[in-house]
């Protein structure tokens, strides 16, 4: 392997945090625009509905984008990937492609039903069904997985992090303009569909031209859309991933619904203000999984998966390092800041806002290594880590909400980040990397780069979850 993979981990994870850092910033105008705009309980509820959509969509979507990776060149990426096999790619790209419409459409059916159904239950969300059901449409419009995938195999991640720049864009000029209009609250709501839409119908656009660019378009579209496996054992990894996305989803979006159904839609408001605050840093650790992760694969294809944990350790370490430091600001210049931005009704959420920063700095900690479990083919190990943290946050959300008050769930976000961690650090070091072989990459892929006393590679053919299912090496998820 060569030395190079240090240096591209870098630079796309330079990349990407340096378009959430500037994201982040449009993000806070876009916030404060809003904030202006509308009454907290409207702002409560805008947020709400936002965590709503998001929620179903992350727990219905097929992560195809890991499929895409990990199977269409046998775990190569960049110009390797390009030249690995067409046919096998074609395949591949058919297959997340039908994904996404599947998860798309399940997600959509199941959050309208459920808006439907629980209404008469959580006020909240009874105030919303009037526009929740047009928002919902959004889900739909999110079948955009496989077109990530095709962008991070191809090491385009300047074409990604152009498009994470949509959606902060789009917020900030939409809501800066209903501000200055007076805009009633669906012209709010409006914009906020808007960026949301155009980032999902964008991607498939810069996947296209890729393909076409790298002479691929013809072997992708050269069949039907498929649910049939394009690799063995392929729908096992891909129900793994759907679980630990559901998961993931779960401690990302949870929060906020909980917040508003316990408290309503002000303490939506004061909640989602908290988490703006420490949300680059929780956006941050998944660009590192998404950065990383095609490298994590690259190496084990290669037979080099023990450098796997230094480069973990390395990358968490820097993300925790910078979510102690912007904890510390927020600690002693949060409170003035927010009575000075968003008037006095929101100084509160300064408290919270510290306690959700030391949560996402331990999960950007813990970040790294959840693709390193999946580029070694152990995806139950990252779903045990992830549910342990997700079930200590949501007994203590309510728990804690009920009996110290609003700052409660704060402690709760940050007790199942830490939960995550220590399950997540004392399992990796459990595992053998040296041994870890490519999910995708065939044997003579992986043997030929090792010694030719090493059989560690190849000790375990039993067909268990992330392992060798056969001779070629292929994998058994």
């Amino acid at each position: 392997m060569s030395d190079g993979v240090g240096k591209r981990v870098r630079k796309n994870t330079g990349l990407m945090l340096g378009a959430k850092g500037i994201g982040a910033v449009m993000a806070a105008f876009g916030i404060f625009f809003a904030v202006q705009g509308l009454s907290v309980e409207e702002f409560g509820l805008l947020v709400f509905m936002h965590a709503y959509i998001l929620f179903f969509t992350e727990v219905a979507t097929f992560d195809s984008w890991l499929v895409m990776v990990r199977h269409a060149a046998g775990g190569l990426t960049g110009d390797e990937a390009e030249r690995n096999d067409p046919a096998r790619f074609g395949r591949v790209a058919r297959f997340c492609s039908s994904l996404d419409l599947l998860s798309a459409s399940v997600g959509f059916i199941v959050a309208i039903m459920l808006a439907y159904v629980l209404s008469g239950f959580i006020p909240i969300l009874q105030d919303a069904t009037p526009f929740l059901f047009f928002y919902c449409l959004l889900i739909f419009l999110n079948q955009k997985s496989a077109s990530l995938g095709v962008l991070r195999l191809f090491d385009r991640f300047d074409l990604v992090a152009m498009n994470s720049l949509t959606i902060p864009f789009t917020r900030m000029a939409g809501c800066g303009i209903a501000w200055a209009l007076g805009a009633p609250f669906w012209v709010y709501m409006a914009v906020w569909f808007a960026g949301s839409a155009i980032s999902y119908l964008t991607l498939p656009v810069l996947a296209y031209f890729e393909l076409k660019r790298r002479e691929l378009w013809a072997a992708a579209t050269d069949g039907r859309l498929t649910l049939k496996a394009p690799e063995p054992k392929v729908w096992r990894f891909v129900m793994y991933t759907n679980i630990d996305t559901a998961i993931a989803a779960g401690a990302a979006q949870l929060p906020l619904l909980l917040a508003g159904a316990v408290g309503g839609a002000g303490f939506a408001a004061i909640f989602r203000i908290a988490q703006e605050v420490a949300i680059v840093l929780a956006k941050g650790a998944v660009m590192i999984d998404r950065v990383v992760y095609p490298e994590f694969t690259n190496l084990i294809a290669k037979g080099e998966g023990a450098r796997v944990p230094g480069y973990v350790l390395r990358t968490g370490g820097a993300m925790f390092a910078v979510g102690a430091v912007i904890g510390a600001i927020v600690w002693f210049g949060g409170p003035y800041v927010l009575n000075w931005a968003l008037g006095p009704e929101y100084v509160k959420a300064a408290g919270l806002a510290v306690l959700l920063i030391l949560g996402a700095s331990l999960t950007a900690a813990a970040g790294p290594l959840f693709p390193a479990f999946y580029a070694a083919g152990k995806p139950k190990k990252a779903i045990f880590a992830r549910l342990s943290g997700l079930s200590v946050m949501v007994i203590g959300f309510f728990a804690l909400y009920h009996t110290v008050g609003q700052i409660g769930p704060g402690f709760a976000v940050m007790s199942g980040a830490l939960v995550s961690l220590l399950v997540a650090v004392y399992i990796a070091r459990l595992h053998d990397w040296s041994a870890s072989k490519s999910a995708q990459g065939h044997t003579d892929l992986s043997v030929s780069r090792t010694s030719a006393g090493d059989t560690s590679a190849e000790a375990d053919k039993t067909g268990g979850p992330g392992q060798p299912g056969s001779s070629s090496g292929r994998s058994s998820e």
